[in-house]
């Protein structure tokens, strides 16, 4: 088979390049998508396709075999790490849930390659290839990471870590910042977990009450100045310059009428001359 010059000089460039790559990781299994080198691990796959439909020379072939090139890799395992590719692509995490239900090999899989890494019984070149894919070793920690992300956020909105445990908005939010809290009391928050909550001043000592009065609280001075600008509490159910004030103005009725508002509350809300009648309002 004849071969361009420009043709072996691109072949010969390349097989540095795997040269460079195997003393560096110890194997010449370089992934698919490798992302520092994209180019090095579609020419290795293009190796191996040459080879099985008997399109590459002897002369490259003795080259490859001398640096110990693995012509034959697991199947079943490439072909569940390109499903993981492709879940990657969709998804934009490498986190699959045990219970994928699309495809409940997947989860299990992507399990069993975190307890094989933990171990330290997964070998380099697979460890390679899911890192060239950004692969979360640990989903704890990962899931931790987003939530505290969230907490940073709506700090950054509300000048408080206070979230309440029943947070309409996100509840999975509310429900985790409570959790930490259980978990500290505990002593069994990791160091760099405190760590990260004390650098956004999270308030340990807020329990659930204190949570709920915060955004109460914070409700009612938007309805205070609600009604310095339209002289009324009657805010309608749809506001369209804030709904989520309409929507609370209608539940404090409803808690009133069904006698489960506090005497605190109530006196508030009197102090302002609320208009506890819907009717009134409309």
């Amino acid at each position: 088979m004849e071969y361009t010059t420009l043709q072996n000089e691109i072949w010969d460039e390349m097989f540095r390049r795997l040269v460079a790559y195997k003393k560096k990781n110890k194997s010449t299994n370089v992934p698919i998508m490798y992302e520092t080198d994209p180019k090095l691990g579609y020419w290795v796959s293009t190796q191996r396709t040459n080879s099985m439909n008997n399109y590459i020379s002897e002369e490259r072939i003795r080259r490859l075999n001398s640096i110990g090139f693995v012509w034959k890799i697991c199947v079943p395992w490439m072909e569940m790490y390109q499903k993981l590719v492709a879940y990657k692509k969709k998804h934009k995490s490498t986190i699959v849930r045990k219970e994928y239900q699309a495809d409940p090999k997947l989860g299990h899989w992507v399990q069993t390659q975190r307890k094989k890494y933990n171990r330290k019984a997964l070998s380099t070149d697979r460890t390679n290839h899911l890192e060239s894919i950004g692969f979360v070793w640990d989903s704890h920690d990962a899931q931790w990471m987003g939530m505290y992300r969230k907490l940073v956020e709506y700090k950054k909105q509300n000048k408080s870590t206070a979230v309440p445990k029943v947070y309409t908005e996100d509840p999975s939010l509310g429900f985790w910042v409570y959790t930490q809290r259980q978990v500290y009391g505990k002593g069994k928050l990791s160091g760099k977990r405190l760590e990260l909550l004390n650098s956004i001043h999270f308030n340990w000592s807020a329990d659930v009450w204190d949570s709920y009065d915060a955004q109460w609280m914070e409700m009612y001075s938007k309805l205070v100045e609600y009604k310095k600008q339209n002289k009324s509490t009657a805010v309608p159910n749809r506001c369209t310059e804030d709904p989520s004030l309409g929507l609370w103005v209608s539940t404090q009725r409803s808690a009133y009428n069904k006698g489960k508002l506090s005497g605190k509350r109530l006196e508030l809300l009197n102090s302002i001359n609320f208009v506890w009648s819907a009717k009134k309002s409309s």
